[in-house]
């Protein structure tokens, strides 16, 4: 018979609370800033926070979503980075700083956003919001639409640049811009690589972008400088070290008295991030294979068996416990068909040391249809007279 479908198994939520119950991480640092918030790119979760709920000014953070829609139609290919945009009177004549655009200068998308994103030109945020839009005013709807549909539930856009203007006020707190910058990563990886030029030609100069940590600090690509009297400095920055398996972190520091103060808020937060965390992806599509096991008097020898949860499989762990990884697939006594697809035939059990981290249960990846009356007396009497059950646990990997 097959093994029964219900294994007993700690759920996800209870086995990370257990895992942080055996793991001391420091404290993470308290910044002289009004909010900024840390967070792990591949899982999301923050690592250290202040007042990250709390509405604030976001100044050109603003522009990472004029930013995130023109990405989004450039990849469903609506538009093209090399085709040229017509910038308006309206868009020349933008209030605060601007690039010197000219009405009906003809300027290509890509100089726009690298504008936009890098010298926070409000003519260029501006432009781009015409060509996306028809209007600066139906851009900006689109923009709350976007932001709802990210779930950025306390983020209200006034304008496509965020600047300050008479009856204008755009809101955002640190949690919702960190969020949009981690989709923005996640959903447009090729054009993402747009902030992390760190300078770019403009007319017959080479301009540096405002985000010093492109310059200063390994690792840094991304993203968004900003800063206005009412909203003070602001910064949203990302980095990822390579040599730690591609962790990603994204810091948000909102309000900060200076722009030194700012990028410094930045750097210590990176710095705490990676030295006591490590992400680990886990499992990730497509479909993984966690090995085969014996089937007795089947069609077939062997089923492979998947892991029977939802993909990717991501966790967050302290550094030192996440250097001690390891899974076990755990298999029953003996599996006999006829099996379904997707009976229980095991677990995969994740330990860092001796904790056990996560457990996962493994079903067939397919159904075994029962054999013929030969095969199944052949393989009854191999299985209980000659070859007794025996429980295998096998290691699949660190």
């Amino acid at each position: 018979m097959p093994m029964p479908s219900r294994l007993s198994l700690l759920s996800l939520p209870a086995l990370l609370l257990a895992a942080a119950a055996w793991a001391t991480v420091p404290a993470a640092p308290q910044l002289d800033a009004p909010a900024y918030i840390l967070i792990d790119a591949l899982t999301g979760k923050s690592l250290a926070e202040k007042a990250v709920d709390e509405p604030r000014r976001p100044a050109s953070l603003a522009k990472m979503m004029t930013a995130y829609l023109a990405f989004e139609a450039i990849a469903a290919g609506r538009r093209q980075l090399d085709e040229p945009v017509r910038v308006s009177r309206r868009a020349s004549e933008a209030g605060g700083y601007k690039m010197g655009f000219t009405a009906g200068e003809q300027v290509e998308l890509e100089l726009l956003l690298l504008a936009m994103i890098h010298r926070s030109g409000n003519d260029a945020a501006e432009a781009i919001a015409e060509l996306l839009g028809g209007s600066s005013d139906q851009f900006v709807a689109t923009m709350n639409r976007k932001a709802a549909q990210l779930g950025m539930e306390d983020t209200v856009f006034g304008n496509p640049s965020g600047r300050d203007e008479p009856g204008v006020v755009s809101t955002s707190t640190a949690r919702d811009l960190a969020r949009l910058a981690a989709r923005t990563i996640a959903d447009f990886p090729q054009l993402y690589r747009l902030y992390g030029i760190d300078d770019f030609e403009f007319g017959r100069a080479r301009l540096p972008s405002r985000n010093r940590l492109l310059a200063s600090l390994a690792g840094a690509d991304g993203l968004k400088t900003g800063h206005t009297s009412a909203a003070g400095h602001c910064l949203a920055a990302s980095m990822m070290r390579r040599d730690r398996e591609g962790m990603r972190l994204i810091a948000v520091v909102l309000g900060a008295a200076s722009a030194d103060a700012r990028d410094a808020a930045a750097g210590e937060l990176f710095a705490y991030g990676y030295r006591n965390w490590q992400s680990v992806l886990l499992l990730a599509e497509p479909q993984p294979t966690l090995g085969q096991i014996r089937v007795w008097g089947g069609q077939a020898d062997q089923v492979a068996l998947r892991p029977d949860t939802s993909l990717p499989v991501k966790l967050l762990l302290p550094r030192d416990q996440a250097e001690q990884l390891s899974a076990q697939l755990e298999l029953p006594e003996w599996l006999e068909a006829p099996l379904s697809a997707g009976d229980a035939a095991g677990r995969l059990i994740i330990s860092a040391g001796a904790h056990t981290v996560l457990e996962i249960p493994a079903v067939a990846s397919e159904a075994v249809a029962a054999g013929p009356w030969w095969k199944r007396a052949s393989d009854y009497v191999r299985l209980h007279w000659v070859s007794p059950p025996q429980r295998t646990v096998a290691g699949v990997g660190k």
